[in-house]
């Protein structure tokens, strides 16, 4: 495999299919690889400012990957959020856990 999972290789990306090669590839280990080891907190960030700014409604986690913006808000309340991606491996991962309303692949470029 051309891109192999890691931080480094994400940066390099180029096309939209490097970028389904590589989190298809990254998607089961993602969690633990980049999240945990990593110590990648970007999310938890992003929840606390959205319900400081009021946000409420339908909410559309745009490159989903497995989750973790998703996980970081239902922590602070109760939201009804879909999810989308461009990796079908990635969506599989987040639609495992069971916190999106519904899951779609898309690639916006």
């Amino acid at each position: 495999m051309k891109n192999k999972p890691s931080l480094k290789n994400a940066y390099e990306l180029k096309s939209p299919d490097d970028n389904i090669e590589l989190y298809s590839a990254w998607a089961r280990t993602y969690d633990n690889d980049f999240i945990r080891d990593m110590q990648y907190k970007l999310h938890f960030s992003v929840a606390e400012e959205f319900v400081l700014a009021g946000g409420n409604g339908l909410i559309l986690d745009v490159g989903a990957g497995t989750g973790a913006l998703a996980q970081a808000l239902l922590q602070k309340g109760k939201f009804s959020i879909e999810a989308t991606d461009i990796s079908e491996e990635m969506l599989k991962v987040a639609d495992s856990k069971n916190i999106y309303k519904r899951c779609f692949l898309s690639d916006l470029t």
